[in-house]
């Protein structure tokens, strides 16, 4: 008997039974969380390893499925291997300041420690840490964990983790496994580099760099890293560590306190701040420690600023070459009975004090010399506790403005102030503390040589004011006049004190330029030989006004003060480029009474009038009129100029405009331009530029420049040498006689407006006063224009288009501060470093793949891969199976 089905009406059936099976299939063959030890903190090693002694963070990914669930099950084992040669004796990492998440970052779950990994052991490792958990059910988890590499580690070496389970009787069982390679860079060497991460590194070993941590003494950054992890120093050969780029401080303060290091930045180096958490200063120096050649700022602090330095040690601090602005006090200084030297410093636009002493109990005492102190914000710059505890002599604190008004508490004698401020550099100021001994000593690219034939070796101060600039001449305006610069400024004052027969011998470069080097060179100065009080090496007094203004050093001194003195030994070298002084104790200047407050400069008289551009007065026809334009590059003593014209080439001349007014300076020109609309057609005209001093008395004619008014283009641009008068004279009114035709209007305009321009033939050395990158006190070069129509000798009016000078950025206004910067954590600050572990642990790590804060069931707990291909296949199998039982049934039809 032939057994008759109906299969389409079983067919939906089966699809359905199909899909099921394909879905348990897809279940069933989920792959779990692969076991893995990711490096998260910093994201990898620099090119030639991690740094013995660095900080590393990691992520431990690994799945836990219990089938014993009457207690703890789960086991998580930390080891390493290698290091050295012995791992026992020096293992390759280091877990004292170490952390593991004391909760599952997935579960929730509590993980506590478990000595000795229940007693399991693994051959050629190392146990690091241990801790078990109690899961009641499957879950994908993660952990953190945190350590530093040994710094006594010599060889690469291995991070790895194991994970138990306990089977159904209650037994350890090794479920997986996962392991972390490091290269490793020794870090035992008397130097050592810091970088904000693993690329800012480059090639330099070893180098450290900051991890994921922001704990006290500045755990988590590359910094302290070094400080814990380099050999000890001595007073003979410090530890040095660079610093390298812009280098980020966490929130809190970086606590270093071992004796005999030195940190520095290489070229511009910064040090500042990351976060907004700024209670804490930056550094804590609490030993013998030299800070040197950095930027260093608040960062990113903006509504509460940060101290940028906290010193409080027993043995002596040295704070040199660096830059350091926008903190809330750049240096605090607390009590103890360690000195503080802090020298060659720019130190500007804190809004509270460039040096605060809090105490005055402790024997350390306060030096500051050789510093620009500018633009902080509190009433006094330096704050010395009490007279004995600080002495502040040498320093430029503003212009006129003396250690007397810009410090308290201080130790200072009067008239020994800087007369300009030291010319600035990447990082601090351009200045130097140099042993003067017989041999000599170059100085700044060797623009000056120091040495001593008599006497016993001493300790000598140079700064540099640079050149270029008005705000480099020493004392400008209120004791000295400008001068034409052939050196830079410089001040020299002793360092330490001298015998009655010690000399110094100073030769100065005057080869700055080659104008300077052409007149120095002259009959007038260093060409007539056996002339010293001609040779153009300059002083000048500020104290006891030996000198009247700039005096020169050869010459007997002809200020009021001087009682009689003669002037000092001085020597041209034409070969050398130098002008060489000896000062002994007789004579003015002298070792003993002027080299404690006196700047020098080689220069020459500066000229009366302007200085021209090489394009010098030139001019061009422009339809209809005459467009004249000229450059300085120094006006001195100049009250403006006058554009003189006429037809002829032999004159006479006649102004045709009113005053036009200087904008320059001894030390930086304008550029100027004029119209001459009233021209006509078919002519030719001459034009001379007049140069008049305040009176309006002529100081200098430039021309005469020739126009021919049939052309586009000038005819001549001929720029004769200027007629210098010595005796200015009075220039009468020219009168224009009446029959003279003309088609000028009888109202002449002139609109005159400014323009910035660097039209200077030095270079600019203003110290750079910073307020993020803009100086606030800009220098401007002004352009002046003006038209003139008329017949008859103008009164022009004038129409000011722009301020002369441009609105700055604003001097900060006093601000109350709040206790915050001088309630300073300090070296003994304690902290749970449990509680402070768990912060970290849980606000700086959380799982990305999987939401935490529950445990999952089995449908979600596995990864699919590709299981998308098994229910499509399942369904075209589906479709085949209707398709040829289609078929059979139109057959059996």
């Amino acid at each position: 008997m032939k057994l008759s089905v109906d299969l389409r009406r079983y067919f939906p059936i089966l699809i359905l039974a199909l899909l099921f099976l394909s879905g348990t299939g897809m279940v069933l063959s989920k792959t779990k969380q692969v076991t893995s030890l990711d490096m998260t903190a910093p994201s990898g090693c620099p090119l030639n390893g991690c740094a013995a002694g660095q900080r590393l963070n990691f992520r431990l990914s690994f799945s836990i499925d219990p089938v014993y669930t009457s207690a703890e099950n789960t086991m998580i084992c930390v080891t390493s291997s290698g290091g050295s040669d012995n791992p026992v004796l020096t293992p390759f990492t280091d877990y004292s300041t170490g952390w593991i998440s004391p909760k599952g970052l997935v579960s929730g779950i509590n993980y506590a420690p478990i000595a000795s990994c229940a007693g399991n052991s693994f051959p050629d490792e190392n146990l690091i840490v241990s801790v078990q958990a109690w899961h009641t059910a499957s879950v994908d988890e993660q952990l953190n964990l945190a350590l530093r590499l040994n710094k006594l580690a010599s060889q690469n070496g291995t991070v790895r983790f194991h994970v138990f389970e306990k089977d159904l009787s209650g037994t350890w069982v090794e479920k997986s496994s996962a392991m972390q390679a490091i290269a490793l860079s020794p870090s035992q060497l008397g130097t050592a580099y810091v970088a904000a991460d693993s690329g800012s590194c480059s090639l330099k070993t070893p180098c450290f760099i900051n991890s994921g941590d922001d704990l006290p003494g500045g755990l988590g950054t590359g910094l302290k890293d070094a400080l814990d992890a380099l050999p000890n120093g001595t007073s003979a050969s410090p530890v040095t560590i660079n610093i390298l780029g812009v280098y980020p401080v966490k929130s809190n303060e970086v606590l270093v306190n071992r004796p005999y290091f030195v940190l520095q930045g290489v070229g511009s180096s910064t040090l500042t701040s990351s976060g907004t958490l700024c209670s804490a200063p930056l550094l804590g120096i609490a030993s013998q420690v030299t800070i040197q050649n950095l930027n260093i700022n608040d960062g990113d602090c903006v509504t509460v600023s940060r101290n940028l330095l906290r010193v409080n040690s027993s043995l002596p601090v040295t704070i040199q070459n660096n830059t350091l602005q926008q903190g809330a006090h750049a240096i605090v200084f607390e009590d103890n009975s360690g000195d503080l030297l802090v020298q060659f410093n720019h130190i500007a636009n804190n809004i509270g004090y460039a040096i605060r002493r809090i105490g005055t109990a402790g024997t350390g005492t306060l030096t500051a010399v050789a510093n620009n102190f500018l633009n902080n914000a509190w009433s006094v710059q330096v704050e010395c506790g009490a007279a004995p505890k600080g002495v502040v002599d040498h320093n430029f604190w503003g212009s006129g403005i003396s250690p007397a008004s810009a410090s308290a508490n201080c130790t200072f004698s009067e008239g020994s102030q800087l007369g300009a401020a030291i010319q600035t550099q990447s990082a601090g100021v351009s200045g130097q503390l140099v042993q003067v001994t017989t041999s000599g000593t170059n100085l700044f690219d060797s623009a000056l040589n120091v040495r001593r034939t008599s006497g016993n070796d001493y300790w000598l101060y140079v700064v540099s004011h640079g050149q270029g600039a008005s705000s480099a001449v020493p004392f400008l305006g209120y004791g000295t006049d400008a001068i034409t610069p052939c050196s830079n400024f410089y001040d020299l004052f002793l360092g330490s004190a001298i015998t009655a027969e010690t000399d110094l011998v100073a030769a100065f470069k005057y080869n700055l330029n080659s104008s300077c080097q052409e007149v120095i060179e002259t009959q007038t100065y260093c060409g007539s030989p056996d002339t010293p009080q001609n040779y153009p090496l300059w002083w000048y007094d500020p104290k006891a006004l030996v000198t009247d203004k700039w005096d020169k050093v050869g010459e007997a001194p002809n200020g009021s003060g001087a009682g009689g003195a003669s002037g000092q030994d001085v020597q041209c070298n034409l070969t050398q480029k130098t002008i060489t002084m000896t000062l002994d104790s007789s004579g003015r200047p002298n070792l003993s009474q002027d080299l404690n407050r006196t700047p020098f400069i080689v220069g020459l008289p500066l000229p009366i009038g302007v200085q021209l551009t090489t394009e010098g007065f030139t001019g061009a026809y422009k339809i209809n009129q005459a467009d004249l334009t000229w450059t300085t590059t120094s006006e001195n003593n100049v009250g403006g100029f006058h554009i003189l014209r006429s037809e002829t080439s032999a004159g006479p001349f006649f102004r045709i405009s009113g005053l036009i007014p200087a904008v320059g300076n001894p030390f930086l020109g304008g550029i100027y331009t004029y119209t001459d609309s009233s021209i006509q057609f078919g002519k030719t005209y001459y034009y001379k530029l007049e140069v008049v001093d305040s009176e309006d008395l002529t100081l200098q004619l430039f021309g005469p420049l020739t126009i021919n008014s049939a052309t586009l283009t000038p005819t001549s641009t001929l720029t004769l040498t200027p007629t210098q008068t010595l005796t200015p004279t009075r220039t009468g009114t020219v009168t224009i006689t009446p029959t003279r035709t003309s088609t000028r209007t009888s109202t002449p305009t002139r609109t005159p407006y400014v323009y910035r321009s660097p039209t200077s033939r030095y270079l600019t050395n203003t110290p750079v006063i910073y307020q993020t990158a803009t100086s606030r006190f800009p220098t401007p070069t002004r352009l002046i224009t003006g038209t003139q129509t008329g017949t008859v000798s103008p009164q022009p009016s004038q129409t000011q288009n722009s301020e002369p000078y441009p609105v700055g950025t604003l001097t900060p206004a006093r601000t109350d501060l709040s206790p915050a910067p001088d309630i300073n954590p300090t070296a003994t600050k304690s902290t749970d470093s449990t509680s402070a572990a768990l912060s970290t642990a849980t606000s700086t790590a959380s799982p990305t793949a999987t939401p935490s804060g529950h445990e999952l069931d089995k449908s979600d707990r596995y990864q699919t891969r590709f299981l998308w291909l098994i229910p499509l296949i399942v369904l075209l199998a589906a479709l085949l199976a209707g398709l040829l039982i289609g078929l059979r049934r139109r057959r059996s039809q």
